[in-house]
């Protein structure tokens, strides 16, 4: 029998052979699909150079491990203008799709510091936990702090970067993503920072967002999980070289926002 567990693959027969012993073999992701496709394996050993044995393979989960949201989770997205449009409405609906409780602040143009300031943002956009949703315009970005007392999140993902390429260095981005992330772990909540996408390269250069995404690894480490998205998008498409727009970028944005919750939901608490 093989029996996969969260690490490696446990290869086990009901009639030991001569010179075979039980061993592990260490498992990648990518490998399990794989594995699927077959109901029996062969292995080599020391007494017999193809010895076959009828498996059955099954996938045992960690039961010390448990999903990051589910049903029972409270997630709060925060997130600038891409949140604010077609990304951050398809991130929300995903989200709210596992039935955990959803609370979705989006502020046109923020950076880090708005969360603390309450900057009045030309666009925000608010939907609570009941699914009513509001686009308001000059409005102040909401309080993170207050936000964080009020709904006591489990889960908070914060979708920023962009609008703090211009000047970053690794002092002032870790500087801002300190300030959030030590909120949220202050509160007992688990953090995810989602990347900025990719760009019109006349606005911002594949050489920019790489230099920012190693200034914001740094900078996240020791409070949450950075998320990349550039993995997740095929090319930028839009009209301004910053914001998705039209189908291309409709369809773009989906997949955007699919690849950081999938990424998400995989990953499991202890």
């Amino acid at each position: 029998m093989v029996v996969i567990g969260p690490q490696s693959l446990n290869i086990l027969t009901e009639k030991s052979s001569p010179g075979f012993s039980p061993f592990k073999i260490p498992l990648p992701e990518k490998i399990k699909s794989f594995l699927n496709l077959f109901d029996h394996s062969v292995f080599q050993t020391s007494s017999k150079k193809n010895a076959i044995f009828n498996t059955n393979i099954a996938f045992v989960d960690n039961p010390q491990e448990k999903p990051v949201i589910t049903k029972a989770t409270k997630v709060l997205i925060l997130g600038d203008s891409q949140t604010y449009g077609n990304y951050g409405t398809k991130l929300d609906e995903l989200v709210r799709g596992t039935d955990a409780k959803v609370i979705t602040y989006a502020s046109w143009g923020a950076s880090p510091e708005w969360w603390f300031s309450g900057y009045k943002a030309d666009k925000v956009w608010s939907k609570g936990i009941d699914g009513n949703s509001e686009r308001l315009r000059d409005y102040n970005t909401p309080s993170l702090e207050k936000v964080l007392k009020e709904e006591k999140p489990d889960v908070v993902i914060v979708t920023m970067g962009g609008n703090m390429m211009a000047t970053a260095t690794q002092k002032t981005v870790s500087e801002s993503v300190g300030k959030i992330g030590t909120a949220v772990t202050a509160s007992g909540a688990k953090l995810f920072w989602v990347g900025p996408p990719k760009y019109d390269p006349g606005k911002r250069t594949h050489e920019q967002l790489e230099t920012f995404y190693g200034f914001l690894a740094k900078a996240v480490e020791s409070h949450g999980t950075l998320i990349d998205s550039r993995k997740f998008i095929d090319k930028y498409h839009g009209t301004d070289g910053l914001h998705y727009s039209g189908s291309k970028g409709d369809k773009q944005t989906v997949k955007w926002a699919t690849g950081v919750f999938n990424e998400i939901r995989k990953t499991k608490l202890k």
